[in-house]
């Protein structure tokens, strides 16, 4: 036994400062691993027609935006990659000319929303 320890049958028999024990505080809950929903295409939305200056030497770009996801963020139109980007980045395309485009965007977990899009010449 060190010395000084003190030897006791029951609580009573402990000096009154110690008869009472705090119980011990909760550990704090273990972190949780954010849950990032899956991608959506918020633009251009699936349905969406997209118009196109009938002007030749206009921009013609349009910026496709994605909710959602874990980066990075992989595009494709019809089926032809555009190339991975950061959640923030601007993924920019420029269509060739009126049509029909089908625009995807696949997450850094596999997971993917598509959107079929219409490009359309303003007249």
């Amino acid at each position: 036994m060190p010395a000084g320890a003190l030897i006791v049958r029951g609580t009573d028999e402990l000096p009154p400062a110690l008869r009472h024990f705090r119980a011990r505080a909760e550990a704090p809950p273990a972190p949780q691993m954010v849950q990032v929903p899956p991608p959506s295409i918020a633009f251009p939305p699936n349905g969406a027609v997209v118009p196109l200056p009938d002007d030749k030497a206009a921009d013609t770009s349009l910026q496709f935006k994605a909710d959602g996801g874990r980066a990075p963020l992989t595009w494709l139109v019809n089926g032809e990659p555009m190339g991975s980007f950061d959640r923030f980045a601007p993924a920019l395309y420029t269509p060739q000319g009126e049509g029909l485009a089908r625009v995807t965007v696949v997450d850094a977990d596999g997971r993917s929303a598509t959107s079929e899009i219409r490009f359309k010449k303003m007249r």
